[in-house]
């Protein structure tokens, strides 16, 4: 599978990694695009982007996807942190937060805060997790009812 590290899926880099954690399944084929049609959808020229459909748990085989691609050459990111502007974390429900979290550090995640139980009445009983992939990006944990 390839290494996420472009700006259109570096908040992604830990389902791209290890999609298993949160349920994704990649969907074949990998793409690799490039040539002049792509420059004139991107306004780049010479652009080259790979990437792989992700799809999403709980809606089966024909469910929803995710797709997640990077640049071959792209300029230098800046840290991204949960309240950077634009797309800073990726969130997915799970049924164990704690075994999620614990399987993301074992791939090289951190985690970013703490584990939060929270009570919002008339909504939900949550609990979340966030934790910082290897490449400085978040990803996000949550069950709740």
């Amino acid at each position: 599978m390839m290494q996420p590290q472009g700006p259109f899926c570096q908040s992604c880099a830990m389902p791209m990694d290890k999609p298993e954690l949160f349920g994704c399944v990649p969907v074949p084929p990998e793409r690799n695009l490039s040539g002049e049609w792509l420059d004139r959808i991107t306004g780049i020229p010479g652009s080259e982007i790979s990437g792989v459909h992700l799809r999403l748990p709980g809606h089966g085989d024909k469910g929803p996807t995710l797709e997640i691609f990077q640049y071959g050459t792209r300029p230098n990111h800046p840290y991204v942190q949960s309240n950077t502007p634009g797309f800073s974390h990726i969130a997915f429900a799970v049924d164990d937060v704690s075994e999620t979290a614990q399987a993301a550090f074992g791939h090289g995640a951190s985690p970013v805060g703490e584990l939060v139980v929270k009570d919002v009445p008339a909504w939900a009983f949550l609990r979340f997790n966030m934790s910082r992939t290897p490449r400085g990006t978040s990803s996000k944990s949550r069950n709740g009812r």
